[in-house]
Parts: structure tokens; sequence; C-alpha cells
């Protein structure tokens, strides 16, 4: 499978526009229960690399909840809570991150979620709308 990502990355910085990247990916796709979890969350998981670094990247989303897997981070978001259980690496160092799922739209070739995301000390480190579709 094919896929087309795209990042809309604003950081709220005053005079700077929205970064936004794009790629066409090779993907797997899997859609699985997390028999681990007591929700027992369905997930549709799109696995692929991304191109410009050729890091393996891994997202699951269902209507309540997207995880991000990536080389240098983790941010695992239920929709509506802002809680520490996400991070990023960063020259050998840990950093615990807030994010907060606002929207998750699942058809049948796109999925769609947009998220705050925060610092430790609750700062504001950017807004971020995220797409997959299936190409």
């Amino acid at each position: 499978m094919k896929i087309r990502f795209t990042s809309i990355q604003d950081h709220k910085t005053k005079g700077v526009e929205p970064k936004i990247i794009s790629f066409e990916a090779d993907a797997e796709y899997d859609y699985f229960i997390d028999d681990e979890d007591l929700n027992k969350f369905e997930y549709h998981t799109y696995h692929f690399k991304e191109p410009s670094v050729g890091e393996s990247n891994r997202i699951e989303i269902n209507e309540k909840r997207v995880n991000i897997f990536t080389g240098m981070s983790t941010l695992t978001m239920l929709k509506g809570i802002k809680a520490a259980n996400s991070f990023v690496n960063v020259d050998g160092s840990q950093f615990f991150l807030k994010p907060l799922l606002h929207n998750v739209v699942i058809e049948d070739k796109i999925k769609k979620f947009k998220y705050e995301l925060f610092g430790p000390n609750d700062e504001l480190i950017g807004e971020f709308n995220v797409s997959l579709e299936e190409i």
C-alpha cells in the first residue's frame, strides 16, 4: 500500500507560517484490537519510513486514541486528556511532553487527527494537523 502523509505544524510563533510536511511512502496497514488494554481499543495502524531520514514510523489511530512511535519520540494521546505520558529524545536526553488530542476523523481511505503538544511546564509547543491518505 502507498500513503500520502501530511502534517501541518503551527508552532504559534509570531510572523512564522505553519510548516507543512508532505510525502508519499510505501506503508504496511493493519487493523488490530489491543487485547492488553482494558478498553480493547481497535486501531487502524500504519507503519512506514519517513523518506527524508529513513526513520521508521508507526501510527495507531482510533476514534478516542492516537499513538505515534518514531525513532526519537513516542506520543500517546487520549482524546480530551492532557497527560505527561509522552517523550522525545534529543541528544541523548529524554524530555517528557503533554499531548492533547482534539479531533479524530476516520474514513475509508483517509485518517485525520489534530492535537496540541505542550512541554513539561505546560508551555505550548505547537498545534498539529495530521492526515494519512491511502493512495
